[in-house]
Formats: C-alpha cells, sequence, structure tokens
C-alpha cells in the first residue's frame, strides 16, 4: 500500500504540472483544427478542462489557504445569488451560470493543486512548461501567418491571425506572460535558444494582430530593458561585455518590433483606431461595451449591486444596450464591470481582489529582495491585471489562468520561503 501511495505522487507530481500547462495548449490547437479543418463543433478543449477541474477540485479543499477560504465564501453566495437571480431578473439560465462560475474557478484549482505540492514542485519546472507554452502559442500563430491554414484574428477586414485559437485577446495574453518569464530564464541561463523561444512568442504577439499582443509585448521587452539599468538584481550579473551584447540584441528586437508593428498600422485602418490617444486614454477595446457594463451598475437597485444581474442576464443586457448585431452573449470586455454587474459586490469582489491581493504580494517579495525574478513576476502582475482592466478576458479565461497560475504559486512559494528566513 505504501508504495502504491508513492507511486501515485510521483505520477501526480510527473506529469500534472505539464499536463495542466502545456497539455492544455496542445488541446486547445487540436479543438481548433477538429473545428475548422473537419468542421466538427465537438470541443475538446472544454472537455480537457473540465477533466483536470473535476480531478483537482478536492485540492482546493486539502489546505486552508486563501483559495480553500475564497471557495467556500464564493460557493455560499453563488447559491445565495442563484436564488435572487432566479426571482428578480427576467432572464435566468442556471446551467450558463455553472459553466461560467467554472471558468472563473479554474484559476483556483489548478493553483491549489500547485501549493498542495509546494514541498515538491519546483518552481523552474513550472517555469519550463510555460515556456513551452508560449513556444507552442507562438509557434502555431506563426504557421499560420505563412500558410494562412487557421483562422484570421478580425477577418478580412485587418492583419492579424490567430491559428486554431478560438480566443485572440485571451490568447495575447497567456502569450504575454509566457514571453515575461521567457526573457527571465533566457536572463538567467543565456542561452541563445532561450532567446529564439523569445523571439518566437514575440513573433506570435505581433502576427496575431492584436493591441495587446503587439503594443504589450513591446512593453515587456521595454520593461526588462529599464530593468536591467535601473536595478542591480541579486540573482543574476554581467560582465560588461555580456552586458552589452545583451542590450544590444533587445534593442534590436524593440526596433524592429516597433517598426513592424508602425507598417501594420499604417496599412490597416482598424488597428491604427485602436492605437489612436482617444482609444488607448479610454482605455476600452469596444467602448460602446463598457457604457453598457457601466449602465447596468449604475441603474442597478440596491439587491442587484449587491448580488448582479448574473451572467446570463447581464450578457443579454450587454447585447441590447451595445446595440449588438449578433445573438452572442457578450460581455463589456471589462473585468471589474462584468464582475460587479454579474456577480454584484459581495460575490464580485473576490474574483477581483484575489489578483490584486498577490500582486501587492509579488511587490513585497521584490522589496525583500530585489532579484530579476521578482521583478519579473511583478512585470506580470502588472500586465495580467492592467489587460483584466483595459481588455477583460482574463479572470474568466482559462488560458490565460493556466499561465498566470505559476505566477501566483511562485508568489505563494517565494513569501513562504521569505517569512521562513525572518523567522530564522
Amino acid at each position: 500500500m505504501v508504495s502504491l501511495s508513492i507511486d501515485k505522487n510521483k505520477i501526480l507530481l510527473l506529469w500534472g504540472p505539464f499536463l495542466i500547462i502545456t497539455g492544455s495548449i496542445l488541446f486547445d490547437l487540436l479543438n481548433g483544427f477538429i473545428q475548422l479543418v473537419l468542421n466538427n463543433d465537438f470541443s475538446v478543449g472544454v472537455l480537457y478542462r473540465g477533466v483536470i477541474l473535476m480531478l483537482l477540485l478536492p485540492y482546493i479543499l486539502k489546505k486552508r489557504t486563501l483559495f480553500f477560504y475564497a471557495f467556500i465564501f464564493i460557493l455560499f453566495f453563488f447559491l445565495i445569488s442563484n436564488y435572487v437571480w432566479l426571482l428578480s431578473q427576467p432572464f435566468y439560465n442556471s446551467f450558463f451560470e455553472i459553466k461560467m462560475l467554472s471558468r472563473s474557478l479554474y484559476l483556483y484549482v489548478i493553483t491549489s493543486f500547485f501549493i498542495y505540492c509546494h514541498k515538491t514542485l519546483e518552481i523552474k519546472k513550472l517555469l519550463q512548461f510555460v515556456v513551452w507554452f508560449g513556444v507552442l502559442g507562438g509557434s502555431a500563430i506563426i504557421f499560420s501567418f505563412f500558410t494562412g491554414i487557421g483562422l484570421d484574428t478580425y477577418g478580412d477586414y485587418s492583419f492579424g491571425v490567430k491559428s486554431f485559437f478560438p480566443a485572440q485577446n485571451d490568447t495575447s495574453l497567456a502569450l504575454l506572460l509566457s514571453l515575461v518569464i521567457t526573457i527571465y530564464i533566457f536572463l538567467k541561463k543565456r542561452k541563445v535558444l532561450h532567446f529564439i523561444y523569445a523571439l518566437i512568442i514575440t513573433a506570435g504577439c505581433f502576427f496575431l494582430g492584436t493591441r495587446a499582443g503587439m503594443g504589450g509585448s513591446i512593453m515587456v521587452w521595454v520593461s526588462v530593458v529599464f530593468g536591467l539599468l535601473l536595478f542591480k538584481f541579486r540573482d543574476v550579473s554581467f560582465t560588461k561585455f555580456t552586458k552589452a551584447v545583451v542590450f544590444l540584441s533587445f534593442l534590436i528586437v524593440l526596433f524592429i518590433g516597433a517598426s513592424f508593428v508602425l507598417r501594420i498600422l499604417v496599412e490597416n485602418q482598424y488597428l491604427l483606431n485602436k492605437f489612436t490617444v482617444e482609444a488607448l486614454v479610454g482605455g476600452h477595446a469596444r467602448g460602446w461595451l463598457a457604457e453598457a457594463g457601466q449602465r447596468i451598475i449604475s441603474e442597478s437597485n440596491f439587491l442587484e449591486f449587491l448580488f448582479g444581474h448574473g451572467k446570463f442576464a447581464h450578457s443579454l443586457k450587454i447585447n441590447y444596450l451595445g446595440e449588438m448585431n449578433y445573438n452572442e452573449l457578450s460581455q463589456a470586455e471589462v473585468d471589474h464591470l462584468d464582475y460587479i454587474g454579474s456577480y454584484g459586490l459581495f460575490l464580485g469582489s473576490i474574483f477581483l481582489l484575489i489578483p490584486l491581493w498577490f500582486s501587492f504580494k509579488s511587490i513585497l517579495n521584490f522589496y525583500n529582495e530585489r532579484s530579476l525574478f521578482n521583478f519579473s513576476l511583478v512585470l506580470g502582475f502588472t500586465i495580467y491585471i492592467g489587460h483584466s482592466f483595459y481588455a477583460g478576458h482574463a479572470i474568466n479565461s482559462p488560458i490565460a489562468s493556466t499561465v498566470f497560475s505559476v505566477y501566483i504559486f511562485s508568489v505563494y512559494k517565494l513569501s513562504k520561503d521569505y517569512s521562513q528566513k525572518k523567522k530564522i
């Protein structure tokens, strides 16, 4: 019996993280291929993550972490909220509500699994899987860009391909988070192969054609350059020659990337409109959707402000107020508007505050140890929260949550290590 238990743990640690991180993007690509090439609507991606969710759900209850208490709180208010929505909202769909909740809980479940295994699970192992995730995603987009096989990001009226991925904004965020980790590993190990990996992910972000992908990837490279100039990191050291080569390489990437983006913007009016000062200051990819989300919250009664309208009713109201011309359920595409509008102050605040809490912890970690890794984590959290605030598609995105879970786990484990050192 003992040997069986040991074997189970070994299998769990060996294959679990790989299947959660790298395996998920392989199934996303397979899912898109089946739907596009074979013209079959069956979603193997949803099935794959559904199996992961069910298998790992018990781990959220095995350790009394923040996610354990958040999960209990969420379930309690979700049950009450559903009763409120059933009685007070003109539209209600219990299956849709459960489906959307499971998307938001996916981050909590896989992170809880990592935390449960934290004594034996190494951060560097997860980081390697994140790199593979980014390289596979970037390679798929590059392949589709040059072969024409795959889906266009915005149809025929603008630049960009999203390969076999269903959602371009979610993919942009996941690739950006992967890029940060990949650049960190390159600077840590200084292997040319990791620099090539970073270029592949960057090219994928550019060819994807989203504002987040193109602008975000440039921001990542610029931030790392300024970080190297402003801080002396404890975990990396450079000779003058090595530092010069690194800076020259980064500047070449930035120059080529900026030139590429400018040329694409000049040739594509749709994308150019997204990069205007008005659009950037306004902060939202689709202003009318955000305005609809703001209006729903401002016109809510006291009960709706506390418990929300429910995801289903909220989506229908966004469609109506945003004067959408299609029958799909829409979101405001700004996470704080979607979560407060859908779930209200009680439930929505939990989903919004947890990323902010770990972002704050990442800053504390950087204060405790001025390392390049802690700097990279702060940068990743900044990208995630910025994307959540300006473009949505963060908190309820399984593909983004897959990579973001590694950031949260890293902050958790480092915070624990720093606390133990202080006790000593």
